[in-house]
This record gives C-alpha cells, sequence and structure tokens, in this order.
C-alpha cells in the first residue's frame, strides 16, 4: 500500500517517503510485486481524524470535477482497495504493477 503521488524525488514527506520505499521493493527483485496508490481512502476508522472526517464529507462530491488525469486522484473506499488487492494477489501478475483509482475499481471488479 503506497499513497497517490509516491516519488522517491518529491519536496513532500510523505509522498518522497512512500516513493523510496516503492523504489526499495522494486529492488527486491520479486517475480510478482503489486503497488496500491489510492488517493483519500473512505471507512470507518478506529480513531478520530477532523480533518480525515471533513475530506471524506467533501471529497465524493468534489470527485465529479476530478476526470481525465485527475481522476486518479478521486477518493476510494477501503473495502474497494481491499478487494482489488485480494483479487490480485490470487492472479499473481507478473512484474511491478501500479494500482491507482481506475485499475484498483476494475480489479476489484466494483
Amino acid at each position: 500500500m503506497s499513497a497517490i503521488g509516491a516519488d522517491p524525488a518529491s519536496r513532500v514527506f510523505y509522498s518522497r517517503v512512500k516513493g523510496e520505499t516503492e523504489s526499495a521493493i522494486r529492488r527486491l527483485g520479486f517475480q510478482s510485486v503489486q503497488i496500491f496508490r489510492p488517493s483519500l481512502l473512505l471507512g470507518e476508522r478506529p480513531e478520530f481524524r477532523l480533518g480525515e472526517r471533513i475530506a471524506m464529507l467533501v471529497a465524493p462530491v468534489l470527485s465529479v470535477l476530478l476526470i481525465g488525469r485527475l481522476r486518479r486522484y478521486r477518493p476510494i473506499r477501503a473495502a474497494t482497495v481491499a478487494r482489488a488487492m485480494v483479487n490480485l494477489a490470487r492472479e499473481a501478475p507478473r512484474g511491478p504493477n501500479v494500482f491507482e483509482y481506475d485499475a484498483m475499481i476494475v480489479s476489484a471488479g466494483a
């Protein structure tokens, strides 16, 4: 599990760390590596985070504006990401593969 915008050269610490982690995993040489890059995850959390709660209310409404290359920033339900992960684990496609919004929706069968 990574995050949208993961990039080892990013100036944003979170995105840089996610990108560095992806790069390190790719160098391990596994035949099958699946990297999931969701944007905002929607669903219940055990802890309360005010910023996330506000984003969860606003993001689904604004997501209709995220078209074209911006679709990858659409929020996605955590359950959808989990279904995609399980389905792809069963398939075990070769190589390092990166799954963003549209690919996770398709892989989840949603």
